[in-house]
């Protein structure tokens, strides 16, 4: 069995690898780069759902697998406070899609408020932390839970969520 990753993202490859390796022990896991379609900074559910969708479309079609996976990353406002969340997405060969969420984090104020003030997230978070590319590493969620819960783990639970319609009984579905 090949799964497909939309994204070369070392943390996102590894939530993939952590959460296969106990679904289908054997299957191949690989990483291929796609376009999400969507803004490169998400604000809404439903534009990080696109963006899952489309990686997982992609990833699978581009790599031939019997699986692609797509997770998008980005943020949502609730209740007037701005989180940090992602969601996943897994399609099959037949076209069928599971869709699961991440945890959510409210982000601080200070990242929220220079986020309104038009800086890039990526930007200020590697800026904060003093390390680059925090995004394919630990993650903000990783750095403000001190290691506790690092983004491929808390992307780990979304994809178990976004895999259930492939894993559970077919009763519950359609």
């Amino acid at each position: 069995m090949k799964i497909a990753v939309g994204s070369a993202n070392p943390a996102k490859v590894r939530s993939v690898e952590s959460v296969v390796g106990t679904l289908f022990p054997g299957a191949e896991v690989a990483g291929v780069t796609t376009d999400s379609g969507v803004s490169e900074e998400p604000m809404s559910r439903d534009e990080m759902i696109e963006g899952a969708i489309n990686r997982a479309k992609r990833s699978r079609e581009a790599l031939d697998a019997d699986y692609g996976v797509g997770m998008e990353g980005g943020h949502e406002i609730v209740s007037g406070r701005q989180f940090v969340c992602g969601f996943i997405a897994v399609v099959d060969r037949e076209g069928k899609i599971g869709v699961g969420s991440s945890s959510r984090m409210e982000l601080p104020k200070k990242i929220a408020d220079r986020m309104k003030a038009g800086e890039r997230f990526h930007d200020i978070v590697d800026e904060l932390v003093g390390e680059s590319d925090m995004g394919q590493k630990r993650g903000l969620m990783g750095v403000l839970t001190n290691g506790l819960l690092p983004r491929e783990t808390s992307y780990a639970h979304g994809l178990i969520f976004a895999f259930s319609p492939f894993i559970s009984d077919k009763k519950y579905w359609d």
